[in-house]
């Protein structure tokens, strides 16, 4: 009995950069929610660097949408920076409301790493 393997640009690999992008565009959103919670330079620096980063990787996913070559080994660096920054920023005694959008951002970054993986067993299967 075949074991069904997903074709890298079939529509399961196409799904799953799709929600890439958007988890990407939430965590874009809850990161620009946070900049009038923290009062800290230090604190606001973190999250336009994460700003930065995202826009990067919604970069390297809309290539990985045209290019079933590319592996999402990129985009798999910024979800782990971007995981590290929410930690910083959880550190940094943030308000009420910015909790619950660190909490919002969290959620949105394990949805996005588990899409990724399936991204990457998917492409890798097929070098």
């Amino acid at each position: 009995m075949a074991t069904y393997r997903p074709e890298p640009g079939g529509y399961k690999d196409a799904g799953l950069v799709r929600t890439c992008i958007k988890t990407n565009s939430e965590i874009h959103r809850m990161v620009k929610l946070q900049m009038d919670e923290y009062p800290t330079a230090r604190s606001r620096q973190l999250l336009v660097a994460a700003m930065s980063l995202l826009t990067h990787q919604h970069g390297w996913l809309n290539k990985m949408l045209d290019d079933i070559t590319i592996m999402p080994d990129e985009p798999i660096r910024v979800n782990e920076l971007l995981n590290q920054i929410n930690l910083w920023l959880l550190n940094a005694r943030p308000t009420p409301r910015a909790l619950v959008y660190l909490s919002g951002t969290a959620f949105e970054l394990r949805t996005q790493a588990e899409a990724l993986l399936s991204l990457k067993t998917i492409r890798g299967q097929h070098e």
